[in-house]
């Protein structure tokens, strides 16, 4: 599972202009692509099988759907990683003193399904 540029545009995921939604895009296209549920993306972002996702889990899990080689650290440092660490204080809604810091299921596939605002700050 990889995450790509949309179908028919020629570009790299380094000239793509990163903001959260265009994450969230081009990550249900992977899963279309791939046929995987979001279940089962779930189960291979939680690390740890407790259910809940860290926002370390989440980065760390996101930079394999992401990079081809060690390499690419610079554009992971630069691009990606402040927009995925965007889209995780996004998805972290329930911020109560249990949940706070963790992304569950229910988080995740709301964020799925649900267009976000796109930011002009990047």
């Amino acid at each position: 599972m990889r995450i790509e540029p949309p179908p028919g545009v020629d570009c790299t995921l380094e000239q793509i202009k990163w903001d959260v939604e265009t994450l969230r895009i081009l990550l249900q296209q992977m899963l279309a692509r791939c046929n995987v549920s979001e279940t089962n993306l779930m189960r291979t972002l939680d690390r740890t099988g407790d259910g809940t996702l860290t926002e370390q889990e989440f980065l760390s899990s996101f930079r394999m759907f992401l990079l081809d080689s060690p390499g690419e650290s610079r554009f992971w440092d630069l691009e990606l990683a402040p927009v995925l660490r965007d889209a995780f204080k996004l998805l972290d809604s329930k911020r109560g003193a249990m949940s706070a810091g963790r992304v569950d299921m229910e988080e995740l596939s709301r964020w799925l399904v649900r267009p976000t605002h796109r930011s002009t700050t990047r």
